[in-house]
């Protein structure tokens, strides 16, 4: 089994003095290329940190027009980033109905140690 892993994509539009188009082609490309890597992979592990900071909403139709287009199987594991909370995530909202819609993406919401 072939697992193709990221982590730390940090996204975030709004970042001062960066113009916003050099900043969305930037996480385009990162895209194009992650799935040029899922042809060659069984799943794939996005290991946290997607976002910067709490996302504004370009952020996340950003990547919910990724997570929607996967064809291998993906997880998404939080990280602290994405933390709102001793142990909770902002990722549980990305489970509600007509948010990520592809079946292939599972998203754990619990930002907790698992012995």
């Amino acid at each position: 089994m072939k697992i193709l892993s990221s982590a730390d994509w940090h996204v975030n539009l709004h970042k001062k003095k960066i113009p916003r188009k050099w900043q969305e082609n930037r996480f385009l490309m990162l895209f194009e290329k992650l799935k040029e890597l899922e042809k060659q992979c069984d799943v794939h592990v996005i290991s946290g940190d997607l976002f910067d900071k709490k996302p504004e909403t370009d952020d996340v139709a950003l990547i919910l027009s990724y997570l929607n287009s996967v064809t291998i199987p993906t997880i998404v594991i939080p990280g602290n980033h994405e933390s709102t909370s001793k142990g909770k995530t902002f990722w549980e909202h990305f489970k509600l109905e007509n948010t990520v819609k592809n079946n292939l993406v599972h998203i754990l919401t619990d930002n907790s140690r698992i012995e």
